[in-house]
């Protein structure tokens, strides 16, 4: 194998670096990514590999006599069985031709089917279960067997001294029958229904319920169970004897169906897989039973599926059902898990197939390496049975609708891959295309591109695909830059039994450089940490009013980017507004904000200038920028002026103060006044009973003053908290 195989599509040749910026990658090698593209012929893994898949035909629909397909089995000489209903007919398959075997003559649902001394058994639901014995040399049929105690025969199978067990329902009974149908109870469980049966090589058979979700491992000798697993899960649908003895238990709780996947994040890494299972030698001590205790007997099933089961009180809330392995120390662990039913489970070429419903989705599961694959969706509502043909072909029966369809024994000779369309966001060129893959011999992958500006891919307004270029290969592709691009991986192999695998794909791309943009600039006070609601130094806050300290600190912010997403910096600059030159107070910062202390510079009208530049990410030649310049912003260091201050006596004791308030730069905030010192400010306010402009007149009257010297205090707020305090000198003179 040939691994981390290199493909080279130049797009168009990269011209002057002043073009150039950061080049952009796309990786895919998720789930979620691949399962937007289209396969055809390939499928994905759970772990983001791309590789071949079996070939699908159907052999068996639209039989208005036939609505399920619950059970299939291999004859001799490539024939298939199926048991249908519900209408009681078992079908042969041979080829592509449908022939009717076997009516039922009171109808019914053929639950299970067996092959066993040249005969083909069939068990049949009912007010009694019966199982058919089918002769396949002369086609006869006759009654096998009646199970007076059971209604179904969910499952059979035939041990190696050719006893035939069945698991029934809606008693949870299993029989033993010898070759002339005699039947003898040799287990009763408390459970409602054993739905299925397998058998290892040293004879112990394995079951499992519907109630509890129990696997139970069954001494047929003894009778005695032992319960393997408990699962959180209300039913075991299915279950297998892997091929190191390890027993495979897939659970089918009905509620937990719940149409539409969701796919998993690829995990890192990947699991040592070891160089086998441990082999089923040890076996567990009988040291446990069940107990026994009453039944609670379901209604009849309908027509679809099996009896719904009774929530199970007391287990652990899950999501979807799971596939658990249990080796034969007793060890479980969980190697699958979706919200679909288990309903089928057989193995092909190391790996589980498995049967689910409801979306009629039939998996591939390697439980040594963790991965999960989509290998056929059916359209049925639930693949209901499945069976492995000697010749390594896989077949699957179908409920709702029914069908039967033949997955190919190995991987098709072709197939390809078309990824989602990938959005670069702006119109870009194309760099590499790198490709992670194993080309084991006999097999070949090559890829092909095309792009175009429509989020749709049109071939009338997309480009052609590109030439396919095989993975050993660096060639060449021109293609018109564009905003959108889509890959094609053809995967091919001459051999059915080996395929290709892409484990990852990586796309490289480039944009031409953009300006960057400043979106917002702003020049304000900055917050005062610790700020009061304020008072005149030293005297109580006067009502309605806040004072503070000058504003020194002011706080230039802005937004800004790229559209490149490059990393900008930025210079700010200042200017005042009868001036042409620009200086600058602060370089290459890396962060939207500046201080600026505005006591360093003169009273006046100023502008603010942020330039964002792209440099950290492009080379000086190719570097862009943009600039953005703030309002005109107000500096005023300067207390306002007290002017034409003056009083007059109104009365004895009591006077009228008159004065004009004025500030270059910014409106008058605030006044007030104070007597002889005293820590209680008055407010004032001006003549025309609003502070809002840089001029005003503020006239009060002062009264109930004593006899000798007063001083009257006046204080003046303007915008930027600058403040003037002038007295008034006065003497009061009373008769």
């Amino acid at each position: 194998m040939t691994r981390a195989l290199v493909i080279t599509a130049v797009v168009l040749a990269l011209t002057a670096a002043a073009r150039a910026v950061k080049t952009e990658l796309w990786v895919e090698n998720q789930p979620k990514q691949l399962e937007q593209g289209e396969f055809d012929g390939t499928v994905s893994s759970s772990l983001g590999r791309i590789r071949l898949n079996r070939s699908k035909r159907q052999i068996l629909a639209d039989r208005a006599d036939v609505d399920y397909v619950h059970a299939l089995v291999e004859g001799t000489e490539g024939t298939i069985f199926a048991g249908t209903g519900p209408s009681g007919i078992v079908l042969q398959l041979k080829d592509q031709t449908v022939t009717d075997l076997f009516t039922a003559p009171d109808g019914g649902n053929v639950w299970s089917l067996l092959v066993a001394d040249g005969q083909l058994l069939a068990g049949v639901d009912g007010p009694e279960a019966v199982i058919y014995a089918i002769d396949l040399g002369d086609g006869s049929s006759r009654i096998f067997a009646k199970l007076d105690e059971a209604h179904y025969v969910w499952a059979m199978l035939r041990a190696s001294d050719g006893t035939i067990y069945a698991a029934t329902g809606p008693e949870g009974k299993l029989f033993a029958l010898d070759s002339e149908g005699k039947a003898t109870l040799i287990y009763d469980c408390q459970d409602n229904n054993l739905l299925c049966l397998a058998i290892d090589s040293a004879g112990m058979l394995y079951v499992g319920t519907d109630g509890r979700g129990l696997v139970l491992r069954i001494d047929p000798g003894t009778s005695k169970a032992f319960v393997l697993y408990d699962a959180p899960e209300d039913e075991v649908g299915a279950i297998l004897i892997g091929d190191k003895g390890e027993v495979y238990a897939g659970t089918a709780a009905a509620d937990q169906a719940k149409p539409g996947r969701k796919l998993s994040p690829r995990p890192g890494g990947r699991p040592e897989v070891p160089a086998a299972y441990k082999s089923h030698e040890q076996q567990f001590e009988d040291d446990n039973t069940l107990g026994t205790g009453t039944t609670t007997k379901p209604a009849r099933p309908t027509s679809v599926g099996r009896p719904p089961t009774a929530a199970k009180p007391g287990k652990k809330k899950v999501t979807g059902n799971a596939i658990y392995r249990i080796v034969p120390t007793g060890f479980v662990t969980e190697v699958f898990r979706e919200s679909v039913m288990v309903l089928a489970l057989v193995q092909a070429d190391g790996c589980l197939i498995v049967g689910t419903g409801n979306e009629g989705l039939i998996y591939s599961v390697a439980p040594a390496e963790e991965e999960v694959a989509v290998l056929a969706d059916l359209g049925s509502a639930q693949v209901a049975s499945l069976v492995v043909a000697a010749d390594g072909e896989i077949y699957a029966g179908t409920d709702n609708a029914a069908g039967v369809y033949a997955l190919s024994a190995g991987y098709t000779d072709q197939g390809t891959f078309i990824s989602r369309v990938l959005d670069a966001k702006q119109v870009c060129r194309w760099g590499q295309a790198r490709v992670w893959a194993d080309t084991p011999a006999e097999t070949s992958i090559s890829m092909a591109f095309r792009c175009g500006n429509l989020d749709e891919p049109d071939e009338q307004i997309w480009s052609n695909w590109s030439d396919d270029l095989i993975v050993e290969q660096t060639v060449p592709v021109l293609l018109p830059l564009a905003r959108f691009l889509q890959y094609r991986l053809t995967l091919q192999t001459r051999n059915s039994s080996v395929t290709p695998v892409v484990e990852k794909v990586r796309l490289a791309r480039l944009e031409d450089n953009r300006s960057p943009m400043v979106r917002d600039l702003k020049v304000a006070p900055a917050a005062k940490k610790g700020a009061k609601s304020g008072r005149p130094p030293g005297g109580k806050a006067a009502s309605g009013l806040v004072e503070t300290a000058p504003q020194e600190q002011w706080l230039i912010k802005w937004q800004a980017d790229d559209p490149n997403d490059d990393r900008l910096i930025y210079d700010v600059y200042f200017r005042q507004t009868d001036s042409k030159q620009w200086i600058r107070m602060a370089e290459e910062l890396s962060q939207p904000q500046h201080p600026w202390n505005t006591r360093t510079v003169a009273d006046g009208l100023y502008e603010v200038r942020v330039v964002a530049k792209d440099l950290p990410d492009n080379p000086p030649g190719s570097a862009l920028s943009a600039a953005r310049i703030s309002d005109v912003v107000v500096v005023d260091n300067s207390p306002p002026a007290v002017a034409e201050l003056n009083h007059n006596l109104i009365e004895p004791g009591k006077l009228r103060v008159r004065a004009v308030l004025t500030d270059r730069w910014t409106n008058i905030r605030a006044c007030h006044y104070s007597i002889d010192s005293n820590d209680e400010w008055t407010v004032v306010l001006p003549v025309d009973g609003i502070f809002d402009s840089r001029r005003e007149t503020v006239s009060f009257e002062v009264d109930e003053l004593k006899g000798g010297d007063h001083r009257i205090a006046i204080r003046v707020l303007d915008a930027q908290h600058n403040s003037r305090y002038e007295v008034l000198s006065i003497e009061i003179t009373l008769p």
